[in-house]
């Protein structure tokens, strides 16, 4: 009996490792635009949700000793948005990939500050207009903020991605949004200088929302160029 145990053990634990390892490449091939090995990956059962797991320290480590999956940890789907791979994520979408999974900026979390970022928030805040227009028609949600009440259209009028403002729009994102501080996308894009996007906000009639008097630059509440 204990040796049919230590088989099932030995099963699953091989198991994990290919399933993390599919995940691992899957991963690589969404970021890296490698299309051939993303459908290959697919096809063989890699899981376009795959969470990252902490490398183990031995070849024979089992799944019970293995790392923890970093729920917040860039996905496939993240990766290729936020690197503008517009054929990639329409693959990963197609393979199930989840459109609102939430993820941690890196750099943000490395100074010992959270902020949550999805597949469309990484897009518009980059300007990536394909792939915005691609995330909203797949059921991203438009209305998604961060801890601190930003929204991505905040982000992105700040950024003055104006056509990326009226997407959002389009796609019942809350153009008056404020954050914790009270600031509205329209405060916010004026305060960055951001022409582009502040036009955009004001032909759809947004609000200006936000402290009396203006500053030169933004609050150290926010900034205008992409933490990631």
């Amino acid at each position: 009996m204990s040796d049919l145990v230590q088989l099932l053990e030995d099963a699953e634990a091989l198991r994990t490792q290919v399933y993390d390892c599919l995940g691992s490449r899957l991963r690589a091939a969404a970021e890296n635009n490698d299309l051939a090995a993303l459908r290959e990956l697919v096809a063989q059962g890699a899981c376009a949700n795959a969470p990252q797991r902490e490398m183990s320290k031995t070849v024979g480590d089992s799944a019970q000793t293995l790392g923890r999956y970093d729920e917040l940890a860039p996905r496939s789907l993240y990766l290729a948005a936020a690197q503008g791979h517009v054929a990639a994520c329409r693959e990963l979408l197609a393979a199930g990939a989840d459109v609102n999974a939430v993820c941690g900026g890196q750099e943000l979390e490395d100074m010992g500050s959270f902020v949550a970022y999805t597949p469309l928030k990484v897009a518009a805040e980059r300007g990536l207009q394909e792939v915005v227009e691609l995330l909203l028609a797949s059921g991203a949600e438009a209305n998604f903020s961060d801890e601190s009440r930003w929204s991505i259209v905040h982000w992105a009028a700040c950024n003055n991605h104006a056509g990326i403002v009226r997407a959002l729009a389009a796609h019942g994102a809350d153009i008056n949004a404020l954050n914790l501080h009270g600031r509205s996308p329209l405060s916010l894009a004026l305060t960055a200088g951001a022409a582009e996007g502040a036009q955009a906000l004001k032909d759809l009639g947004a609000i200006d929302k936000g402290p009396a008097k203006r500053k030169k630059k933004l609050e150290p509440e926010s900034k205008t160029r992409s933490p990631l």
